[in-house]
C-alpha cells in the first residue's frame, strides 16, 4: 500500500478530519488543513487555499523522493509546469506519443528522462529571479560529476598495461 503524503499550511490549526485531495490526480495526497468545507444546494464543496502553492509543495516532495517517478507523478509534474505532452516531448527530444505512453504506464520512464523532469520541475518552482543561479549550481554539480568520471576512467586506463611475453 502506498504511504499517505500529508500536507499542511504553516500557521493553521489541523482540521478535525483530513481531506483526501484527489483533484491532483495522485491517490495518496491528504490535506491536514488549508481547506474549508461548505454545504451548497448541490452538496459539499471543498475550497483549497493557495492551490498553486500546494501543487508546488506536492511537486517538491515528488522530485526529492528517492524512488522512480510513477506515471501519475510524471503527469502531475508536466501539467503543473503548464506543458502539453507535445511541449514536454520537444524538450525531452522524444515524440508526444512517448510521453503519453509514460503517463499511461505503457512504457517505462527511463532514468535520464525521470531525472530531467525532476530538474525541470525544481527549476520551475524556483522564483524566476533565482533560476539562472540555481541552473548554474546544477550545471556545476553535473560538470563536477563528469570530471570525476573522466578522472576515474583515466585512473583505470593507467592501472593496466600490456605485458609482453619474453621468449
Amino acid at each position: 500500500m502506498t504511504q499517505k503524503r500529508r500536507f499542511a499550511m504553516r500557521g493553521q490549526k489541523p482540521a478535525q478530519e483530513p481531506h483526501h485531495y484527489r483533484v491532483s490526480g495522485l491517490d495518496d495526497i491528504y490535506l491536514l488543513n488549508g481547506f474549508t468545507r461548505e454545504s451548497t444546494p448541490y452538496g459539499e464543496v471543498v475550497k483549497i487555499a493557495d492551490v498553486v502553492g500546494l501543487h508546488k509543495a506536492i511537486g517538491h516532495r515528488i522530485v526529492t523522493e528517492d524512488k522512480p517517478l510513477s506515471p501519475r507523478e510524471f503527469r502531475f509534474l508536466r501539467k503543473n509546469m503548464d506543458l502539453t505532452q507535445e511541449d514536454l516531448a520537444k524538450r525531452l527530444k522524444v515524440d508526444a506519443q512517448t510521453v503519453a505512453r509514460y503517463e499511461k504506464d505503457q512504457t517505462a520512464i527511463p532514468g535520464p528522462t525521470d531525472m530531467v523532469l525532476r530538474i525541470m520541475f525544481a527549476l520551475y518552482i524556483v522564483p524566476p529571479e533565482k533560476r539562472a543561479e540555481v541552473a548554474d549550481e546544477i550545471r556545476a554539480i553535473i560538470d563536477d560529476q563528469l570530471s570525476q568520471q573522466r578522472t576515474k576512467k583515466v585512473d583505470m586506463a593507467t592501472r593496466w598495461r600490456e605485458q609482453v611475453a619474453h621468449h
